[in-house]
Order: C-alpha cells, then sequence, then structure tokens
C-alpha cells in the first residue's frame, strides 16, 4: 500500500461521525416537538378563551333576558310611562317598534289605567338555546301576577316565552319576543 491511497477510517471515527449525525437528527426532532408543543398550547389557550368568550356572551344574554322578563310583568297604572321607558330601553329592533307603538300603548295603557293594574312576576326558569358572540335565542318560563280593581286576589298566568337577544354596544337587548307552548 501507498501511502496515497486513503486509509479506512477508524471504526472509532466512523462510530464517532454517525452519532453525531444521529446527535444532530436527535437535536432537530426535539426542536420539531418543542415548536409543535408551543404552537398547541397557543392553539388551545386560544380556543380556550374563546369558549370562555362564548360561555360569558352566553350568561350575559340570560341574565338580560330575565331581566327584560321582569321588566314587562312589573307594570303599574301608577307609573306606566316609567315602566314602558324601563322596558324600551332594553329593546331594540323588532319589539321596541312594537312595544312603542301607538297601537301597542293603546291595547295596553288604557286597560292599565282604567283597572287600577299592577302586575309583576318571577322566572321560573331560563335558558340559551342557542348563542354566538352578537345574538342569543333564550327561553324563559314566567309566572306573572296580575292585580286590578276588578280581582280581589289577583290572577296568575305562566307562560313561556323565547327572547331573541341581540348585543349592542356591549349590552344585550331585547329583538323580537314570542309567546311559546
Amino acid at each position: 500500500m501507498t501511502s496515497d491511497s486513503p486509509q479506512p477510517a477508524p471504526f472509532a471515527s466512523r462510530l464517532t461521525g454517525h452519532l453525531r449525525t444521529y446527535a444532530v437528527a436527535l437535536g432537530v426532532l426535539c426542536l420539531a416537538l418543542l415548536v409543535a408543543s408551543v404552537v398547541l398550547a397557543v392553539h388551545l389557550r386560544s380556543r380556550s378563551a374563546s369558549q370562555q368568550a362564548l360561555d360569558q356572551a352566553r350568561a350575559d344574554a340570560v341574565v338580560a333576558a330575565r331581566q327584560e322578563m321582569l321588566n314587562l310583568d312589573a307594570l303599574s297604572a301608577a307609573t306606566y310611562d316609567k315602566d314602558l321607558a324601563r322596558i324600551l330601553a332594553g329593546a331594540t329592533g323588532t319589539f321596541q317598534k312594537q312595544a312603542a307603538s301607538s297601537f301597542a300603548l293603546a291595547m295596553f295603557k288604557k286597560p292599565y289605567l282604567d283597572r287600577k293594574s299592577v302586575s309583576s312576576g318571577t322566572i321560573v326558569a331560563a335558558g340559551v338555546v342557542r348563542a354566538d358572540q352578537s345574538t342569543a335565542t333564550v327561553l324563559v318560563a314566567d309566572d306573572r301576577l296580575l292585580r286590578d280593581t276588578s280581582l280581589k286576589t289577583g290572577s296568575v298566568a305562566k307562560a313561556r316565552w323565547q327572547f331573541d337577544m341581540e348585543r349592542h354596544n356591549g349590552h344585550w337587548l331585547l329583538a323580537n319576543l314570542e309567546r311559546v307552548l
């Protein structure tokens, strides 16, 4: 053998070369796993924050629907205009237009004033049917007590309502109201 011909690398140096290749590959794999873990953690945190925001929107919509139901029930001949203003403050869209119409005023205000009526309500149950960040459908079960000059003891009306709620400037407002069976 001449000194110019390539000599096979000793076993130890070949092993070191393979270990170096494996170490680099293992490092790249660890780095890829770390990046994937961070991406997954950010995704899960973002999804969790989004779910929390939706849960909060649902809860806020129920609170607003319950309050608007109580406002609708809390009418008195002595404070009718103030009571109506409170109802309209929690309303928007179709419901607000209907409640403020002259027909609605004539249909409800005159009998309340003539009979000196007073009503109040109790929310039996309320829950969200569906919701997103800006709209919600809430079902409300309500017992309404009406007292007036024609009723000595008052009468209780049990009703179930569907509230279509909309979020405007951070406030949930009643957009449409339907009685359900």
